[in-house]
């Protein structure tokens, strides 16, 4: 990550969410984009538009999308450190993996309490 600090407001409705949903929710969104845009070959961005401050500034949109991308790259940092069987139950909640025949709720359980305690680490409260 490059130690690099983005500082972001919360608002009452995020910070309602418990970060053991919120992260891996953007860990899905985080997943799922770059599975479109690097093998199904649509474009993320058009290359006719650009959005912008008065003075050249980066972007709101611009700035979330890249806490958000921060925000998925550490999580799939964490899920990297998983078990396998924890990570199949993430992929299986999370991106809809299917595993036939087995009950995975007890490893989501477990990688779930393992992101709560890896998320100060990787600097996702």
């Amino acid at each position: 990550m490059g130690g690099r600090t983005i500082g972001i407001v919360l608002t009452r409705e995020v910070c309602e969410i418990d970060p053991v949903e919120r992260y891996p929710d953007q860990w899905r969104r985080h997943m799922r984009a770059w599975k479109a845009e690097d093998h199904l070959g649509y474009p993320s961005r058009s290359v006719a538009f650009r959005s912008g401050g008065s003075r050249g500034e980066v972007a709101f949109e611009d700035m979330c999308e890249g806490v958000d991308n921060l925000a998925g790259y550490a999580m799939e940092a964490i899920v990297d450190d998983l078990e396998p069987m924890e990570r199949a139950a993430l992929s299986s909640y999370y991106l809809g993996t299917r595993f036939p025949g087995r009950d995975l709720h007890p490893f989501l359980v477990r990688a779930k309490q393992k992101i709560r305690r890896k998320l100060p680490s990787r600097g996702l409260v």
